[in-house]
């Protein structure tokens, strides 16, 4: 038999080899089968608090936790907008929210979150924003002469939106919006016009605001003095004379001057009474003063005589 060329079997060794490979990887032979890759982890993001209301102004921390990735950055934004808007609040890269100076339309707004590894993962808060309670610190001026014409207030405190109102008893007044700690407004001259004490109180609408506690304003008029200028008693013989007084707040009244022996002023009810005392006769010379605060003092020259019987 004739021998087989060295070429010829190397052939027939290389096509057993690749066979054997060949049933290897199809699952013949015995062989086992190669494993399927582990499937990649699911990216989450979640967003905490879910929910928030805040006031104009105010700020929120949220935070952002990312599962799934060994990468836990997150972009923020606010209504879609990376990093968000003044008409709509400004939230930064650590979630710190901070709500606008005035009230948005809608007022509420998305505070979002996503995966900086799958920026299509991604979680978010809603947020109401809401005008604060008002509350008043000062006024001033805080009185007025009655009769006085349109008088300028000027009303600081906190929590003030544009859309709050300063209120004069049950009257709303034409307002101005300063900031968040001041308004101005106009009380005209007929609230002004007859003395009394009236609650200064501000009022913001909903969504939140409400009404703030109240200060007193008081329309006031000067002292004056209305009884007559001068009484005349008898030695010997009781006699009275009520001194008189307007204004308001109410005014008290002083006396100065040297009184006949058994006459008195009494200054809580204004009466001037007595008997004169003998050997009192003669003309004394006295000054009432009514005050209440509000200037300028009323002052009265008074005489009182004294007869002889």
């Amino acid at each position: 038999m004739p021998a087989t060329p060295v070429h010829t079997r190397t052939a027939r060794i290389a096509l057993v080899v690749l066979t054997a490979v060949w049933l290897a990887s199809c699952g013949g032979g015995g062989g086992g089968s190669t494993p399927s890759p582990s499937p990649s982890p699911v990216i989450s993001v979640t967003v905490s608090p879910q929910t928030a209301t805040l006031a104009e102004g105010s700020t929120q921390q949220f935070t952002a936790t990312v599962t799934g990735s060994s990468n836990t950055s997150v972009t923020w934004s606010v209504n879609g907008v990376a990093g968000g808007a003044p008409a709509v609040g400004r939230v930064n890269s650590s979630g710190l929210y901070t709500a606008p100076a005035a009230l948005p339309s809608p007022n509420v707004v998305t505070v979002a979150a996503a995966s900086v590894a799958d920026p299509a993962r991604s979680d978010s808060a809603s947020v109401s924003i809401v005008h604060p309670v008002p509350a008043i610190s000062c006024l001033s001026p805080n009185a007025a002469n009655a009769g006085s014409g349109d008088l300028t207030l000027s009303v600081t405190g906190t929590g003030f939106a544009a859309q709050s109102t300063v209120m004069f008893g049950s009257r709303s007044l034409a307002t101005t919006y300063g900031s968040p700690t001041q308004l101005t407004a106009l009380a005209p001259s007929a609230e002004l016009a007859s003395t009394g004490t009236f609650s200064i109180t501000v009022v913001t609408p909903s969504p939140g605001g409400g009404t703030s506690a109240a200060l007193t304003f008081t329309v006031v008029e000067p002292p004056a003095i209305t009884s007559a200028a001068s009484a005349s008693f008898t030695v010997g013989a009781a006699g009275s004379f009520t001194v008189t007084a307007t204004g308001y707040p109410s005014p008290t009244l002083s006396e100065t001057g040297a009184l006949p022996n058994g006459v008195t002023f009494t200054a809580s009810t204004g009466v001037l009474s007595g008997t004169p005392a003998a050997g009192t006769a003669g003309t004394y010379n006295l000054t009432f003063t009514a005050s209440n605060g509000v200037t300028p003092n009323a002052v009265q020259n008074f005489t009182l005589t004294v007869d002889q019987p």
